[in-house]
């Protein structure tokens, strides 16, 4: 196999593999939901975007613009279509997580004296709060924090040391709060 696809080759397996994850959790929700005709379609967008961006910030430890910004853009244009009334409250969603991301960067940065939260992740927060709505982030950010952690404890349990200096990619585990609370609903 030739360098340069080994680094491709593993981001399409790891993005088929969270792809599988999000089946498993999708199914059971899809097969109670009331708006499935929707439903369906709207994640057939939303989870192979989530699904690569993990995939690529774990390889790369970035979230790049160029599938974060329109994620958010189809967040939003699902609710134009679909909820049209409740557009302006998505996109104040998306406003709010994108400012309190940036909010906790800034505050990190200040804190520790180096960056702890990329921008990458502000902008999936807020490609999240265009899908799910305000009442969703909380619920988001639960999952994200809960599966981060229990990640990081595994991880040090299998004897990888985890200290507070060690870069842990976010996007995935706000990826996959992302797609529990669409999947769900709001906590």
């Amino acid at each position: 196999m030739p360098p340069e696809q080994g680094p491709a080759l593993r981001i399409g397996l790891a993005t088929t593999s969270f792809l599988c994850l999000y089946g498993l959790v999708g199914v059971p929700a899809a097969l109670h939901r009331d708006d499935t005709a929707v439903w369906l379609p709207a994640s057939a967008v939303l989870a192979p975007a989530l699904a690569w961006l993990s995939a690529v910030d774990l390889r790369e430890q970035r979230l790049p613009d160029a599938v974060t910004l329109p994620l958010a853009a189809l967040g939003l244009m699902r609710a134009w279509l679909l909820e049209p009334a409740l557009l302006w409250w998505y996109a104040v969603s998306a406003v709010a997580a994108l400012a309190l991301m940036l909010g906790v960067a800034f505050a990190y940065r200040r804190l520790r004296r180096r960056p702890g939260l990329g921008l990458g992740d502000a902008k999936l927060l807020a490609a999240s709060g265009a899908w799910v709505g305000a009442e969703g982030l909380a619920g988001v950010l639960l999952w994200a924090s809960g599966s981060a952690l229990a990640g990081a404890l595994i991880a040090n349990a299998r004897g990888h040391a985890i200290s507070g200096a060690t870069r842990v990619p976010f996007g995935p585990f706000l990826a996959f709060g992302t797609w529990i609370v669409w999947a769900y609903g709001a906590v």
